[in-house]
């Protein structure tokens, strides 16, 4: 039987997992992320209500040109 927005039980399991994790609510902002401690950069995209574009956070686009220096 398919759960709340059609999801399986097994995948609500893992995302219940991640969103009980302390590195889940443990986010940092744009500014203080150290691009060189990461070996890749992953921007998921997404146009939900409310969203702000990253091409709008001059914070991240610094971000981003920094790590492909």
């Amino acid at each position: 039987m398919l759960g709340r927005l059609g999801a399986a039980d097994e995948p609500r399991r893992f995302y219940e997992q991640l969103t009980r994790a302390p590195e889940f609510g443990a986010t940092v902002a744009w500014s203080g992320l150290d691009v060189a401690s990461f070996d890749g950069l992953l921007l998921p995209g997404g146009h939900a209500p409310g969203m702000r574009q990253y091409l709008g956070s001059c914070e991240l686009r610094g971000q981003v040109a920094r790590s492909t220096a």
